[in-house]
C-alpha cells in the first residue's frame, strides 16, 4: 500500500509517497509564489489559492515520479495533509475565500485575545493553556469586529489543512482536534464550548465538525481528480497541524518521548499519559489519537535568524567554518521580529546580542548557539511543569539536516539528539493517513515506519565550556524581564 502524505508549510507544499515501511517512492516540492509577509505590522496574511497553486503543482510531481517507479496514482491508499498551525480562513456557502487567510504568525488580534481569554477561562483552566494572538479563535473575533461584511457572509473558519482537504474532497466542514485546539475546541469533552456563541457571538455552526486525526473524511472528488491527477475515490484523512506531523515523523510513540523540529521556527512536542497545565500560557497540550496528550510549545526563533542575517549564504559552506570545540563568545537571543511565545510569553521581547562581533562565522555560530539555548531552556520550562525528563530527543525539521548544528545542541542540551531517516512533516501526514488504513493506530504506524538515521551523543568536553554561556544567556533573559529564572533546571 502508498500513502501519500502533504505539509503545507511556511513557505511551500511539500509532498512524498511512501508504502507502508517508510521506503518514500516519489516526492516533489513547490514554494509559494507569493510569502507570507507583513504589509501592516503584525498582519501576516496570505492567498489559499497560493496554496492551491503549489498543491497542484506538487501533486503532479509526485504522480510522475510514481510512473517512473512503475506504480501509478491508482495505488495511492490514502492521503493525509498537515498544516500551520492557528492560520484560519472564511469561506462562504459556495466554499470560496472571502479573503486572504490570517496565518499562524499574524498578531493583529491583541484586544480580541483579552476578550477571548476573559470569556473562555473555564475551558483555558480545564486544558491547561491560555489564548494568544497567534490562537485562531481570537482572529476570527477579529473579523467579526473588523470585518463585519466578511463575517456575516461567512459559512466556515476552516484551518489550512481543512481547506485543501476541502479541495481535494468536496467535504469543508471538517477538521481535526490538533488544529481545532487553537479555535478554542474543548479536547476534554469533544465539542465547541457555548462560550465562543454566547459571549463572542461566534455562532458554533460556522466552525467546522472535529475528528481524529487520521480518520477519513471523504476521498478525492472527480472535479479534483481532473485538477490534480489522482485517482478518484482515493481515500483522504483528516489531517495535523505541522508541528504534530513532524513529530509523528520524528519517531515519538510511546510517554516519555520528546520531539524538537526546527525549520523557521523552533517547535517541542511530547508524549505524557495526562495533561499538563500552564497558567503563564506558555505550552498547550494537544491530544494524541491513541488517548496521550502531546504537551508542546513553540517559540519564534529557529531557522529564520538563519535567513534573516545571512540570506544569500550557504549555509553548509559556512557549517564547514564553525568551531565545534569553542563556544562563539557571543550571547545571543537570535529573534528576527517583535514577541515570544515559548519558552516564555513576552510580546514585546526583542532579540538582542550580547559581545563584540569579530566576523560572519562568529555570529553565525552564536546564532546557532542562542537556538539551542532557547531549545534547553524550553525543556527546562517543561520539566518544572511536570514533563518527564528526556535522556534523548527525537529532532526533525531542516536544522537536523547540519550535522554541525546537531552537535552544537547535543553539547548545549546535555542529552543525545536521535535523527529518523526522514525528517519532514510530510512524512508525519503519510503516517496518519496510514494509521487507520494499515494499522491500529499511530503508535503502531509511527513504529513501522519511522526509521532512524544517525544519533549524536554530547561531547563531555565541549558541553562544560557551553555552561558559562548558558548561564549569560539565562542572565540576558533575567536582565530584559522575559524570565526570573524560576523556570530554570
Amino acid at each position: 500500500m502508498l500513502f501519500f502524505g502533504i505539509d503545507s508549510g511556511t513557505q511551500g507544499i511539500r509532498g512524498l509517497i511512501t508504502d507502508e515501511r517508510g521506503s518514500i517512492v516519489a516526492d516533489g516540492s513547490s514554494r509559494f509564489t507569493v510569502l507570507n509577509a507583513a504589509v501592516i505590522e503584525k498582519h501576516y496574511e496570505q492567498s489559499a489559492m497560493v496554496w492551491l497553486d503549489s498543491l497542484v503543482e506538487v501533486i503532479g510531481q509526485c504522480i510522475t515520479g510514481l510512473n517512473q517507479k512503475g506504480f501509478k496514482a491508482e495505488d495511492i491508499t490514502g492521503i493525509g495533509i498537515d498544516g500551520t498551525s492557528g492560520t484560519v480562513i472564511p469561506i462562504d456557502s459556495s466554499f470560496k475565500p472571502l479573503g486572504n487567510a490570517l496565518m499562524y504568525n499574524d498578531g493583529r488580534s491583541d484586544l480580541e485575545m483579552v476578550r477571548v481569554q476573559k470569556a473562555g477561562e473555564d475551558l483555558s483552566s480545564k486544558l491547561g493553556y491560555r489564548f494568544k494572538p497567534s490562537f485562531s479563535l481570537p482572529k476570527i473575533l477579529w473579523i467579526k469586529e473588523n470585518q463585519p461584511a466578511i463575517f456575516e457572509k461567512t459559512r466556515y473558519f476552516v484551518h489550512q489543512s481543512d481547506y485543501i482537504i476541502g479541495f481535494l474532497t468536496g467535504n469543508y466542514q471538517s477538521s481535526d482536534y490538533t488544529n481545532a485546539l487553537k479555535t478554542g475546541y474543548d479536547l476534554i469533552d469533544d465539542c465547541w464550548p457555548d462560550f465562543i456563541e454566547s459571549d463572542l457571538g461566534i455562532p458554533l455552526d460556522r466552525l467546522p465538525e472535529v475528528v481524529s486525526p487520521g480518520s477519513i473524511v471523504g476521498t478525492v472528488s472527480k472535479t479534483a481528480s481532473r485538477l490534480t491527477g489522482l485517482s478518484a475515490f482515493t481515500r483522504v484523512s483528516a489531517g495535523a497541524t505541522d508541528g504534530i506531523a513532524s513529530a509523528l515523523a520524528s519517531g515519538i510513540k510511546k510517554p516519555g518521548d520528546y520531539n524538537t523540529t526546527i525549520g523557521t521556527t523552533l517547535v517541542i512536542k511530547g508524549l505524557t499519559d495526562s495533561i499538563i497545565s500552564d497558567k503563564q500560557g506558555r505550552i498547550y497540550s494537544h491530544r494524541h489519537p491513541d488517548g496521550y496528550w502531546i504537551p508542546g510549545g513553540a517559540s519564534n526563533t529557529g531557522g529564520l535568524c538563519l535567513k534573516h542575517h545571512f540570506p544569500d549564504r550557504d549555509f553548509k559552506e559556512m557549517d564547514l567554518q564553525v568551531n565545534l570545540r569553542e563556544p562563539s563568545g557571543l550571547i545571543t537571543y537570535p529573534l528576527t521580529g517583535k514577541g515570544e511565545r515559548f519558552p516564555f510569553q513576552k510580546p514585546d521581547a526583542e532579540g538582542f546580542t550580547e559581545g563584540n562581533i569579530r566576523d560572519d562565522v562568529q555570529l553565525y555560530t552564536a546564532l546557532l548557539e542562542g537556538v539551542a539555548f532557547t531549545e534547553r531552556l524550553s525543556y527546562s520550562v517543561m520539566e518544572n511543569l511536570g514533563c518527564e525528563k528526556a535522556d534523548s530527543i527525537y529532532t526533525a525539521g531542516g536544522a537536523a539536516k547540519s550535522d554541525v548544528w546537531l552537535q552544537i545542541r547535543a553539547n548545549i542540551l546535555q542529552r543525545r539528539l536521535i535523527v529518523p531517516k526522514v525528517v519532514e512533516a510530510a512524512m508525519g501526514s503519510a503516517i496518519l493517513a496510514a494509521s487507520t488504513i494499515a494499522f491500529n493506530g499511530t503508535s503502531e504506524a509511527v513504529a513501522a515506519m519511522v526509521g532512524m538515521e544517525k544519533e549524536i551523543l554530547p561531547d563531555s568536553a565541549a558541553a562544560d565550556k557551553y555552561e558559562e554561556s548558558y548561564e549569560g544567556f539565562l542572565a540576558g533573559c533575567r536582565e530584559r524581564g522575559y524570565t526570573d529564572g524560576s523556570a530554570v533546571v
